[in-house]
């Protein structure tokens, strides 16, 4: 199953200020969300957001905090 991904306007700005190889490997990282939400080394967050699990991910000294939303979304 595949997943919709929605950044925030301001995580991408978030993203072009970063050093290029490093810019690369977060939009890498970012992109293969969309396949595996929850891969080994990312680790849930202890905290509560309605109807979200929030995450992050290190990509060396960086982190993506991000959520998982589990809905039922149809293709048409």
């Amino acid at each position: 199953m595949d997943y919709l991904l929605d950044v925030s306007p301001a995580a991408q700005d978030e993203v072009r200020r970063l050093p290029g190889h490093i810019r690369q490997r977060v939009r890498r990282t970012i992109r293969s969300l969309a396949d595996d939400p929850r891969p080994p080394r990312s680790r849930q967050l202890n905290f509560a957001l309605s109807d979200a699990e929030p995450r992050r991910l290190r990509v060396d000294r960086w982190r993506i905090v991000y959520a998982v939303i589990e809905t039922d979304y149809v293709h048409l």
